[in-house]
């Protein structure tokens, strides 16, 4: 699992390394390889002026061929991914289903089974003339695209307007205030500069954030939530807690392969509480540990479900977590 990593997907021009994940640690590289107005070069510019460092890419012929790399891409499990130059509501014909499907169906079927978050942003707010017309034209995105998306885990997508005027990806930069920030804290930067269009929460769709430049604070990210109708999956900042405890688990490596007996279950209780109080006044208020239980699907095999609650900041609610040994 990689945490805190950002996965960049375009379709260059440059047939480099077609349909292969690739680390960059270099934008000489990226430079070199795809050019100054490639995709990939303006969005590794950006991470870079956010510090952000563990970033890959993925250079496809056609968006269609993600499919290609969707075993890798669920196995390595990256924290968030950022769709360049393709819009919430492009479309494909898919063979197998023999109708038009939305990319973004297809990033969040691919990874249904994992946490990564998939952030998508739309046209920049410079090619408008107006509010209204970049507004409308967000609305009627989301109109097309939200009915289609209805059944697929939605706390995997977040779509917020492109509004920034220094920046050509609101996805890429909202990508690297998540990784860069602590999960105890609201994502916020100094280098997000000006918008384009001063936005009201009046003026958007619920699920839609956006950047707003405030006279007392600065350009803030706002209404930093995610597709999902849950009370507590929605809000970004607390859904971001919750992953927090896919990537981490207590250090349970020397139980692995070991005969299970009950002091084995007291210890790894003992585990989870002591990994679990080390997040309490950080990132949850608190916790509690429902129950320790073994289960042998054939003999001489045990696997030991951990299941509790915790109460994560940002929300009064509790949301309920398994961990699997």
């Amino acid at each position: 699992m990689l945490e805190k990593t950002i996965l960049l997907v375009s379709c260059d021009n440059n047939k480099y390394n077609l349909n292969h994940l690739e680390k960059v640690d270099d934008i000489k590289h990226i430079e070199k390889i795809y050019g100054t107005k490639s995709p990939f070069y303006k969005a590794y510019s950006t991470l870079s002026i956010f510090g952000q460092k563990d970033i890959y890419i993925l250079n496809l012929d056609d968006w269609e061929d993600i499919k290609e790399n969707e075993d890798i891409l669920k196995d390595l499990y990256f924290d968030y991914v950022c769709p360049l130059d393709l819009y919430l509501d492009d479309r494909y014909y898919d063979d197998f289903e023999n109708k038009n499907l939305y990319y973004s169906q297809l990033f969040l079927k691919i990874f249904h089974s994992t946490v990564t978050t998939v952030i998508f942003t739309g046209e920049h707010a410079s090619v408008f003339e107006d509010l209204d017309g970049f507004l409308d034209a967000e609305k009627e995105r989301y109109k097309k695209v939200f009915p289609a998306i209805l059944n697929l885990k939605r706390e995997n997508i977040i779509y917020v307007l492109n509004n920034l005027k220094t920046y050509p990806y609101a996805n890429v930069v909202l990508a690297a205030m998540l990784c860069t920030s602590n999960y105890e804290d609201y994502p916020e930067s100094d280098k997000l500069y000006d918008v384009v269009f001063d936005i009201d929460y009046s003026d958007i769709n619920q699920r839609m954030a956006y950047f707003k430049k405030n006279v007392l604070t600065g350009t803030t990210v706002e209404n930093l939530v995610n597709f999902s109708d849950d009370k507590i999956k929605k809000i970004v900042s607390v859904w971001r807690i919750i992953k927090f405890f896919f990537f981490n688990k207590p250090n349970h490596e020397r139980f692995i392969g070991r005969a299970y007996a009950d002091y084995t279950r007291v210890k790894i209780q003992e585990e989870l509480d002591r990994f679990l109080d080390e997040q309490v006044g950080k990132i949850i208020y608190k916790y509690r540990i429902n129950s320790i239980t073994p289960i042998s699907y054939q003999p001489g095999s045990v696997d030991i479900i951990s299941n509790f609650d915790i109460w994560p900041k940002f929300t009064t609610e509790k949301y309920n977590l398994e961990s699997y040994l």
